[in-house]
C-alpha cells in the first residue's frame, strides 16, 4: 500500500454542523503507520498541515468533497467542491517516528530528539521508500474502524 493509498483510506472528517454544506468540516488525525518490522510514524495530509496541496478531503455519498485552495493555489478557502476521485498528495507531514530515520532528517521540523518532531513537506517519494525499507504498511481494517469509531474518547488503536 502507498501512502496516498493509506491517505485515501484514512480520509475522515467530523461536520460540525455550524454552518450549511460541507465547509464545515474539520479533519480528524490519522491513526498511526504501523509498519511490518515494527517501525511506526503519524502521517497527516489535510488544509491544517505541512503537505501539498494543502487541502482537506473526505469521501461523501459516493463522491470526494475536496477544498477549494485560494486564488494563489497555496491557503484553503474552507469552501469544498465535489470530485469523482481522490487527489494524491506530493508532498505530506510526518511525525513521531519509533525511532530515527535517517531518510527524512532533512525534512525535520526542529532539532531536538528526532522520535519527537514533525517532518514538513515530506515527497511522497521518500515517505514510500521509507515505509517499503520498513517492510510496508500493516493495514488492519479492523483497528482502523475502532480508531475512528472511538475517536471522540481519544483511543488509539
Amino acid at each position: 500500500m502507498t501512502i496516498n493509498e493509506y491517505l485515501e483510506k484514512t480520509a475522515k472528517v467530523k461536520i460540525l454542523g455550524l454552518l450549511d454544506g460541507p465547509h464545515d468540516a474539520i479533519p480528524l488525525v490519522r491513526p498511526r503507520i504501523k509498519c511490518a518490522d515494527g517501525f511506526n510514524i503519524s502521517a497527516q495530509a489535510n488544509g491544517y498541515t505541512y503537505c501539498e496541496p494543502r487541502v482537506t478531503q473526505y469521501e461523501h455519498d459516493g463522491h470526494w468533497e475536496i477544498e477549494v485552495l485560494d486564488r494563489f493555489g497555496i491557503y484553503p478557502t474552507g469552501e469544498f467542491e465535489s470530485k469523482s476521485a481522490f487527489t494524491p498528495y506530493d508532498m505530506i507531514e510526518l511525525g513521531f517516528p519509533s525511532e530515527e530515520e535517517p531518510d527524512i532528517l532533512d525534512y525535520i521540523d526542529g532539532s531536538n530528539d528526532p522520535t519527537n518532531e514533525v517532518y514538513g513537506y515530506v515527497p511522497v517519494d521518500v515517505v514510500d521508500k521509507v515505509l517499503k525499507k520498513h517492510g510496508g504498511i500493516v493495514w488492519d481494517e479492523e483497528k482502523v474502524k475502532k480508531y475512528y469509531d472511538n475517536y471522540d474518547e481519544g483511543v488509539e488503536e
